[in-house]
């Protein structure tokens, strides 16, 4: 499931409540350890509703109690539950990851654009008006897929990759032989 962090005590002698929160804030590493184990699993679904990918939602768990470990000054208890605060950490986390995978995915779009001189969504969109949904045929399927998913359905490179169950370095490397395939010789 998930990795409870390491290198820290068991929390089982912790008493739940206002005394747990001061004892996180001064840096208990056990009032840490039952925060994680109260809250964690609760985490960990509202994460999976935005991320459905499970090992990048259990990734993000851990990122996001590492957030809150270094952040642990910040919370006031008068200012919101603990579980809200958390919560907020956790989307913030969900957050930055997206837009830092749509910015990989854009500098991917743009090395591969800059191989073949062109705007390849511009150019497949072109394609496909000129030759139909089939214009992907002389490539393999996933990659006509993988093609479809990241340019005309805005998904990133990882999400696509996820989705076809490729590493995002193989999918790379092999839609841009794709592309040159779909090209012909002239480009290639």
């Amino acid at each position: 499931m998930f990795n409870k962090p390491t290198g820290f005590p068991k929390s089982d002698n912790i008493v739940f409540g206002n005394d747990l929160i001061i004892l996180f804030q001064n840096g208990s590493k056990t009032a840490f350890v039952k925060l994680y184990d109260t809250y964690a699993p609760s985490l960990l679904g509202a994460i999976s509703r935005i991320i459905n990918d499970k090992h990048e939602a259990e990734t993000i768990l851990q990122k996001s109690f590492g957030t809150v470990w270094q952040n642990r000054k910040q919370y006031n208890p008068e200012k919101e539950r603990i579980f809200t605060w958390l919560v907020k950490i956790a989307r913030l986390t969900c957050s930055k990851l997206k837009v830092e995978g749509k910015s990989k995915c854009n500098e991917i779009k743009e090395s591969i654009n800059l191989v073949y001189a062109c705007n390849v969504k511009e150019y497949l969109f072109e394609k496909q008006r000129r030759e139909g949904r089939g214009f992907t045929s002389g490539i393999e399927k996933k990659y006509a897929e993988a093609l479809d998913l990241i340019y005309f359905k805005d998904f990133t490179f990882a999400d696509a990759a996820a989705h076809l169950n490729i590493p995002v370095s193989i999918l790379r490397s092999d839609l841009v032989s794709a592309i040159k395939k779909l090209q012909g010789t002239a480009l290639a």
